[in-house]
């Protein structure tokens, strides 16, 4: 079976089951029974199911999602660290890619990720795509300082506290 047959039978499968709940609930309804006080006990329980789950996932082992939503997390912060260590260094966009990738690999051993090739090949695609995200951002979106260079603090009328030493 290739992948339309497989997408047809799936799509008219979805449309047999839309056809049967309308079908049902016009039945229910002709018939009396309390459709509308079923579907809010069910609407409770999925709640309650979804509170449950809510609750145990960080107790539960974390699979390869955990990881890879990670990756992808880290990426997009260190694309952003890269772009404003640019706007001061002025680095190439190999430097900055190697530190995106520096980033991103110290904060998954941080986390007790291990480093395979696998995992390395992920960061670099993951990197790519934060930076393709960033290239197709409107520009008055990019919150990025043009220098840093001439940077003035007014002056507090409170004093500094100096800690007490013991």
């Amino acid at each position: 079976m290739d992948i339309n047959t497989l997408t047809l039978l799936i799509i008219v499968a979805a449309a047999c089951l839309i056809i049967g709940a309308a079908l049902f609930a016009a039945v229910a309804i002709k018939k009396g029974w309390n459709i509308k006080g079923t579907l809010a006990t069910a609407e409770q329980g999925v709640n309650v199911a979804g509170v449950i789950a809510d609750t145990l996932k960080p107790f539960l082992p974390s699979g390869p999602y955990s990881i890879i939503d990670k990756i992808i997390e880290y990426a997009k912060t260190a694309v952003k660290a890269a772009e404003q260590l640019n706007s001061v260094t002025q680095k190439t966009g190999a430097d900055k890619k190697a530190e995106a990738t520096t980033f991103v690999t110290n904060a998954l051993q941080i986390a007790g990720v291990p480093i395979t090739q696998e995992v390395l090949n992920l960061i670099d695609k993951s990197i790519e795509a934060a930076v393709y995200a960033i290239t197709k951002l409107p520009t008055d979106q990019i919150k990025i300082p043009a220098t840093t260079t001439n940077i003035s603090i007014p002056a507090s009328t409170e004093p500094i506290p100096t800690p007490a030493v013991t």
